[in-house]
């Protein structure tokens, strides 16, 4: 693909706004494009998925982003903003993947699978290994959930924000 003009998403939160406020980063059925809002002819496609990308993240930092997708390969791809590379490819959902977001400060990565997956993994964004997993069906859920959110920090004693969660 050479050029993408309009947007016809199906896909919940799938477009989403770079914290820099000057491009915008969409699904495009398997692709990822990143457009530049001033100049529509600037354009980005971000391949490395071969079946349907089901979910996309931007960290809060804009450094990152994080695509998942269906299939037999239900994969979740980390990306590089900046040099617009795959950096790690994430292989433990089945099935598909629905859901991600990055911590506040941009460490650690969520994912969750659909009903049939059934899990659901904590991710460093660091270097891709695990930090967590759990099997979220049907020991905790009957089904897949419909959000994920972070909580933020803890505070100490004195309500003061720490660095830790």
């Amino acid at each position: 693909m050479d050029h993408s003009i309009g947007y016809s998403g199906k896909i919940t939160d799938s477009v989403h706004l770079h914290p820099s406020a000057g491009e915008y980063v969409l699904v495009a059925a398997s692709s990822i494009v990143t457009r530049d809002l001033q100049d529509p002819h600037n354009q980005h496609f971000l391949t490395a998925h071969d079946d349907q990308i089901t979910c996309l993240a931007v960290s809060n930092s804009g450094n990152l982003l994080a695509s998942g997708q269906r299939g037999e390969n239900s994969d979740i791809v980390v990306w590089d903003f900046a040099s617009k590379r795959a950096i790690y490819r994430l292989s433990e959902h089945d099935y598909e993947v629905c859901m991600l977001s990055f911590s506040q400060d941009d460490r650690l990565l969520l994912s969750c699978g659909n009903t049939l997956d059934g899990k659901l993994f904590i991710w460093n964004t660091t270097n891709g290994h695990i930090v967590s997993s759990l099997a979220i069906i049907p020991s905790v859920f009957s089904q897949a959930p419909l959000c994920l959110a972070w909580g933020g920090y803890a505070k100490d004693y004195k309500l003061r924000p720490t660095t830790d969660y």
